[in-house]
């Protein structure tokens, strides 16, 4: 078979609930195909499956793999933005730094560049780096290609840093209050969502006494 029949083959195993042939083959195209374009194919539908699957590390070094043959192709954010997320949630903080920031030095014009943001800003706050959190998120909400969701999340772990800030600075905890009030009511927030930061405004006021 040419290595796009092959490549075709692979997808129709995958049709037919035959994960681990498909997995195979998979593999096979993307470390020995002779033709870049099938291999790269290849390469991210593996690590799109694997994602999928919640195999992170798998999906994070496959993900960066792509990115790294298509590095001035238009996948590469989208890419490189997937091998952040994958990291974040495999619990590789200063990976998911690491990848994050590759993406927001070489594609600040992305749509992606927003996105990249809010996962560094995450990361940095596991590794209880807040400040840096704090400033991170502020240059993701000063993006206008946020969704109204994505832009709450971003508020919410800004007010979240602040208040681990808190416990030196009791500025910060006044600063976290402000934006839980702010978050309380917006429309959007679902009733369970209302609970929790209803739940955080009573935290900060009683660390506030």
């Amino acid at each position: 078979l040419s290595d796009r029949a092959e490549y075709y083959d692979m997808l129709c195993l995958y049709g037919l609930n035959k994960d681990a042939s498909a997995i195979e083959k998979a593999n096979r195209i993307s470390e020995e195909s002779k033709d870049a374009l099938i291999r790269s194919e290849a390469l991210l539908w593996r690590a799109k499956y694997f994602y999928n699957a919640g195999k992170w590390k798998e999906a994070g070094d496959s993900f960066q793999k792509y990115y790294e043959m298509k590095i001035a192709r238009d996948g590469g954010a989208s890419a490189m933005l997937w091998a952040a997320r994958s990291a974040l949630a495999d619990g590789h903080y200063d990976l998911a730094v690491k990848r994050s920031a590759i993406l927001t030095e070489h594609f600040r014009d992305s749509s992606e560049y927003p996105f990249a943001l809010i996962v560094q800003g995450e990361a940095l706050m596991n590794l209880a780096r807040f400040d840096e959190a704090v400033l991170v998120l502020d240059m993701a909400m000063a993006s206008k290609k946020l969704s109204q969701t994505e832009r709450i999340r971003a508020e919410t772990k800004k007010a979240d840093s602040l208040f681990s800030l808190g416990a030196d600075d009791q500025r910060r905890y006044e600063e976290a209050l402000e934006i839980y009030k702010k978050l309380l009511i917006d429309s959007s927030l679902s009733p369970d969502a209302k609970l929790l930061v209803s739940y955080k405004i009573a935290r900060t006021l009683e660390k506030l006494r």
